[in-house]
């Protein structure tokens, strides 16, 4: 009974008003990316504010299997609205900044929904694809494939992708685990640019994980969050690779990620896909 008052669709409404009016002057920042990215880095970077909550992957992570929470409570309350509760109670700073690559994939769409327009910021920290792809293979996460990639990725074979690929399956010449890490890559890049159209008027940053490395290009960040750069010039510690998974990581002397990727981009071609493809240029 307590559970059932607790988590509905009512005692939701209710308590997102107060929290919303509790939270009325608070910044909600979300990195959109395809994780193994700097996610990690760039949440540390800004913890070192004062007025940050600064959170990478923090619970509910909203899995994209949905395995965090039972079918039952999915249907006395969605995973996503419970994360939208968890963030607004979760901000006690004037700033709340989520790094969470389940971000762009699961919740985004409820985060937009429930919080206001003008106190949401996203960040597209964007990595290449070979390196992405290979530093997911390496962990063993396969989209779709492997107990992690299934968690934390996406599945080729889902109805609702932006890239459907047949040739991803069992047998033939892209039936490699690589490749079904390429497409990942590419398929959370389309999202990305489908919520940026879709959303115009929300403010986004576009960020390469390079650029983590550059002060300048900091600046321009803690900028666009709404802080001047001298309250962060003698804490800025840029040049740090956090969460790289190496003793994690198996080697690829299996495969030649930049030829694979190459060939890849030749079946985004064959299917019209070409403008996707152009998105490894950006």
């Amino acid at each position: 009974m307590l559970k059932f008052l607790k988590h509905n669709i009512l005692t939701f409404y209710i308590y997102l008003l107060a929290l919303r009016i509790k939270r009325k002057n608070t910044m909600f920042v979300f990195v959109a990316s395809t994780g193994r990215c700097g996610t990690n880095t760039i949440s540390n970077i800004v913890a070192k504010h004062p007025a940050f909550v600064s959170e990478h992957e923090p619970y509910p992570i909203v899995l994209s299997d949905n395995s965090e929470i039972s079918d039952f409570d999915e249907k006395m309350l969605s995973i996503q609205k419970r994360k939208v509760i968890t963030i607004l109670r979760s901000a006690t700073k004037p700033f709340y900044f989520e790094a969470n690559h389940l971000f762009i994939k699961n919740f985004i769409r409820e985060v937009i929904k429930f919080i206001p327009r003008d106190q949401i910021k996203i960040i597209h920290l964007q990595r290449d694809p070979v390196s992405v792809a290979s530093s997911f293979y390496a962990i063993g996460s396969i989209p779709g494939v492997t107990e992690r990639g299934k968690k934390y990725l996406l599945d080729p074979s889902s109805k609702d992708n932006l890239i459907r690929l047949s040739e991803l399956g069992q047998e033939g010449d892209y039936c490699h685990d690589f490749y079904k890490c390429l497409w990942y890559w590419y398929e959370v890049e389309a999202r990305v640019e489908h919520y940026m159209k879709a959303y115009p008027h929300h403010a986004w940053f576009e960020l390469k994980t390079k650029q983590l490395n550059d002060k300048e290009s900091i600046y321009d960040l803690i900028s666009f969050l709404g802080i001047d750069k001298s309250e962060v010039e003698n804490s800025l510690d840029v040049g740090r690779r956090d969460n790289t998974k190496s003793s994690e990581k198996k080697s690829l002397d299996d495969i030649n990620p930049q030829e694979m990727h190459e060939h890849f981009v030749k079946l985004l071609n064959k299917h019209n896909l070409s403008k996707k493809a152009d998105l490894k240029q950006q």
